[in-house]
């Protein structure tokens, strides 16, 4: 059966306070990350609730919407439905420092991933082809590929400047202009053109490869949002369009190579040097206590700062031995708590979201079974916990190691082929089988009553939940029309919701229903209205009618005004209409189809204000 991913995006825009109250939206593999103007509009419970949203969860600066492997599907029809591509609008609510610094570190490296997976994972996939004697490393063809793995990391810095400007409000292109200077090849091979040491007016600057690095670009990027904004203030409108750019980049290149781009260079040297202090001083065991901590924090939200620690120790060291071997113990076990319970369960929806969520988590994904099956139940979630630091332990013993970025699963075991020799990836599958088969044996001896439990309630709620219909009046009188015969593909393919739809004999549209006028197109040719029972009805008056811009309609009622059936709402001239050459067939759409069972549409043919046209189920 097709998801109506329209109409969940539709909804979940709503809930969270409407388009006005989203200044920023994104997604990562399995959420909705919204940054709001202000939280407390979002109706928290009422997003839970929805068919296809699995949790909510309020963390460093972001209300993010956990919809699973159908984000990036909820996401277009989203950002398609509301035009958020040019939504540039800052937030309103003061966040804490920290809350920020997430929701930064979140915005920038989320949108790089796909460049990063395809660089690591071709990597990968060479390994293993020169291993196997298929493909050496001295073909034409491996150096063709392996330009793909070469560039997507080489050009890091230009990948981040270009994310950075977004979260951090700098010129774009002056961003990716800085990365160009940092990669330029004469900064670093300035010898040849015979310069002894690179300085700026007697002032030396560091021989430094920002090739691959992160954090330098990103305090460049942040420099230049600074500068920029200075001189535009005092800049003559006049000369603005010439001057800002090119003082913005005189002052903030030098700035950037001679300070910021060596000192951040330090740090993220100290930073990797640290993360493999903390491996060496607690050999194994630091594995298995990240690994156990791990469901905690991306249940919390709180794992955003492994990725740059994960890539700087990629590009320093060749290979990562701590964060993503244990974010793998923790996909698994997610796995085998998520299996163990679809075992256990004796409905066949659990077995089934069970199975599917187990399936997501053992191909990297595990937010499925981590909010839908296991942390709901929560000995499931707690076996996840131990049975990812068993397996974390395992990891750490064997000295799992990952050489490229990939996919903390089966999906990415390729990228744990390494120096001439395959028994690292042999031991990264034990830790796999040791976090799922530690996690399934807990939750089978440990979960049976949660799981009874939370089944329990399930069947309350449905026998709690009976099946109410609501009638929906003719907001018009006139002839019926199907759907399905609408001339607008977005109506007749039911994208918004289910209904039916009215060439109306009399320009007069009344209220349907008694409730409250929720939204008025400032066209005036839509209206959106909210029933008692909280039915939510699209009115929406002809084909293509906003190019009227209002002419030929009269409002007689507001947004918020209470409206009972048979109120006024619009008059609207037919005759006028018609002439400039538009359709007045008004398809009255129920948005929220998806959460009810079913829509039936009345069959007459004829209709008169009052009618029953709709029924919902």
């Amino acid at each position: 059966m097709k998801k109506n991913y329209e109409s969940l995006a539709k909804s979940i825009l709503s809930l969270v306070g409407g388009k006005e109250n989203v200044s920023h939206v994104m997604h990562c593999a399995t959420r909705l990350r919204f940054t709001l103007k202000n939280i407390e509009k979002a109706n928290t419970e009422e997003i839970k609730a929805l068919k296809g949203v699995i949790d909510v969860i309020i963390k460093n600066g972001q209300y993010q919407v956990c919809i699973g492997p159908d984000v990036i599907d909820v996401y277009e029809a989203l950002t398609k439905m509301a035009g958020f591509e040019k939504n540039g609008d800052q937030p309103v609510e003061k966040k804490k420092a920290m809350d920020a610094f997430f929701e930064v570190i979140s915005g920038i490296f989320t949108p790089i991933v796909p460049i990063l997976m395809a660089a690591g994972m071709v990597g990968a996939v060479l390994t293993v082809l020169d291993l196997t004697g298929i493909l050496p490393s001295n073909s034409p063809t491996y150096y063709v590929w392996n330009l793909i793995k070469e560039a997507g990391f080489y050009f890091l810095p230009m990948y981040v400047a270009y994310t950075a400007s977004q979260k951090l409000h700098a010129n774009t292109f002056l961003s990716m202009l800085l990365a160009g200077v940092m990669l330029h090849p004469q900064l670093t091979t300035f010898e040849s053109l015979g310069v002894e040491q690179l300085s700026f007016f007697g002032i030396g600057i560091r021989t430094v490869s920002y090739s691959t690095t992160i954090l330098p670009i990103i305090l460049g990027v942040w420099l230049l949002s600074k500068i920029e904004k200075i001189i535009t203030k005092y800049c003559p409108q006049t000369i603005r369009a010439f001057t800002v750019p090119m003082l913005s980049m005189m002052i903030v290149a030098p700035i950037t190579l001679i300070i910021v781009g060596p000192a951040a260079q330090y740090v993220a040297d100290y930073l990797s040097m640290f993360v493999q202090m903390l491996g060496n001083s607690f050999g194994f065991i630091a594995v298995g206590i990240i690994a156990a901590l791990t469901p905690i924090m991306i249940a919390t939200g709180t794992h955003s700062f492994a990725f740059p620690v994960i890539v700087t120790s990629l590009a320093m060291n060749g290979y990562e031995a701590l964060l993503v071997p244990a974010m793998l113990a923790e996909n698994l076990a997610m796995a085998g708590a998520a299996f163990a319970v679809g075992m256990l369960s004796k409905d066949k929806d659990v077995k089934a979201e069970a199975n599917a969520a187990c399936l997501s988590a053992c191909l990297g994904i595990s937010e499925p079974a981590m909010y839908g099956i296991n942390l709901p139940r929560k000995t499931p979630f707690y076996a996840t916990i131990a049975a990812s630091g068993i397996g974390g332990v395992v990891a750490g013993l064997f000295n799992v190691k990952f050489y490229a970025i990939a996919s903390a699963s089966f999906v990415g075991l390729p990228a744990t082929i390494g120096e001439g020799t395959m028994m690292n990836c042999a031991w990264a599958v034990v830790t796999i089988a040791v976090s799922f088969i530690s996690a399934f044996i807990i939750t089978r001896l440990l979960g049976v009553k949660d799981v009874e439990a939370q089944e329990t309630k399930i069947e309350e709620k449905k026998t709690k939940h009976e099946v109410k219909s609501v009638v929906i009046a003719s907001p018009l009188n006139g002839r019926v029309v199907e759907l399905k015969d609408v001339e607008d593909k977005t109506f007749a393919s039911e994208a918004m919701g289910k209904g039916i739809a009215i060439e109306p004999s009399k320009g007069e549209l009344v209220s349907p229903v008694n409730g409250t006028i929720k939204s008025i197109f400032p066209t005036k040719h839509a209206i959106g209205i909210v029933s008692e029972e909280g039915v939510e009805i699209l009115l929406h008056i002809g084909m293509d009618t906003v190019q009227l811009e209002g002419k030929h309609f009269e409002l007689h009622k507001k947004v918020n005004n209470h409206v009972c059936v048979g109120d006024l709402i619009l008059s609207f001239d037919i005759d006028a209409i018609e002439k400039e050459g538009y359709s007045v067939v008004t398809p009255i759409i129920i948005t929220n189809t998806a959460d009810y069972l079913d829509i039936i549409s009345c069959k007459d043919n004829q209709v008169k204000q009052g009618d029953n046209i709709l029924t919902v189920l």
